[in-house]
């Protein structure tokens, strides 16, 4: 399970706001491929097929979810530092992925 969020502040266009999402990801059935769902405070909910590789995840929406189509992926840049980017392809090109965010995230010191 993985529970994220991000503030943002205030700027001359929009007041602050805060951006809260969970995602589960769990066995897949007689398939035996790894499946997440995700839910945000905006009302997205994204059904995705995992790919687990070394070092590497991969999270592609379902081609038959209406609507664009997400790529999100993990990658292990060190111990406790990754690399992030969530890409997305339009409706009308559902596979033609492009970059939305990149970030790199670290794991906080246990206390």
């Amino acid at each position: 399970m993985r529970h994220n969020f991000a503030e943002y502040p205030a700027s001359k266009d929009k007041p602050a706001y805060r951006h809260d999402d969970l995602m589960v990801i769990y066995p897949g059935g007689d398939d035996k491929k790894t499946r997440a769902d995700y839910w945000d405070n905006e009302g997205h909910v994204i059904h995705y097929e995992v790919e687990v590789s070394s070092g590497k995840l991969v999270f592609v929406s379902d081609p038959a979810q209406a609507g664009p189509r997400y790529r999100l992926t993990y990658v292990k840049t060190g111990e406790t530092e990754l690399k992030l980017t969530f890409e997305i392809a339009p409706s009308a090109d559902r596979d033609s992925f492009k970059t939305y965010i990149e970030a790199s995230a670290r794991r906080k010191a246990r206390k």
